[in-house]
């Protein structure tokens, strides 16, 4: 009989709970699940919130600052693809040196024999102002440099033909023309009072 008492006595109690949480449900208004009162943290807690969330938006700055840098360094040392359009213009440019310097055509074109162009070319590279580059030889910057005082042919012009930008065309004649005034003291030479009859 005491373990009937004991299961009645629970059973009370279970009962008593559910009739104590409904009547709490009851009393809450849809103003309280809108406008929950606010809840109060000590201040040392929300200090300590505070400042761990601080590290993580520092950290997470830190990261992000990283994976950019780390992005530059591997887009600047990547290899740079080469597609079909620029080995064609490589090829082109290489042909049409070829063609300049073992044809007739060179006096024409450049206004200087193959020979006397090499020896300049020799010359310039000499002085350290003109000097290959991955995508450009001395002797295509020279021949553009000739070229161009040669027939007075425009920037826009050479770049057609030597498939370049005209600001690439314009920076190799500027490289060229300063080496060639570098070599002032070797080629030009002031006439003397004494050879002038």
């Amino acid at each position: 009989m005491d373990n009937e008492n004991i299961e009645d006595a629970n059973l009370e109690d279970r009962t008593n709970v559910i009739y104590d949480s409904e009547f709490q449900v009851g009393q809450i208004t849809s103003t309280d699940l809108y406008h929950p009162e606010p809840i109060q943290i000590p201040t040392r807690v929300r200090e300590e919130l505070e400042n761990r969330q601080h590290i993580c938006v520092t950290s997470l700055s830190c990261v992000a600052v990283h994976q950019l840098y780390l992005l530059e360094l591997i887009s600047q040392h990547r290899p740079r693809q080469i597609n079909d359009d620029n080995l064609e213009r490589e090829l082109r440019r290489t042909q049409l040196m070829t063609q300049l310097l073992e044809s007739e055509k060179c006096r024409d074109v450049i206004r200087m024999g193959p020979e006397a162009f090499r020896q300049l070319c020799q010359k310039l590279r000499g002085t350290g102002r003109v000097k290959d580059s991955t995508r450009s030889t001395v002797e295509e910057q020279v021949a553009k440099f000739l070229h161009i005082i040669g027939h007075n042919v425009k920037t826009r012009t050479m770049s057609f033909f030597f498939h370049r930008s005209g600001e690439t065309i314009s920076r190799h004649f500027h490289n060229v023309l300063h080496a060639i005034l570098s070599l002032e003291g070797d080629f030009f030479r002031q006439p003397s009072g004494e050879e002038v009859k």
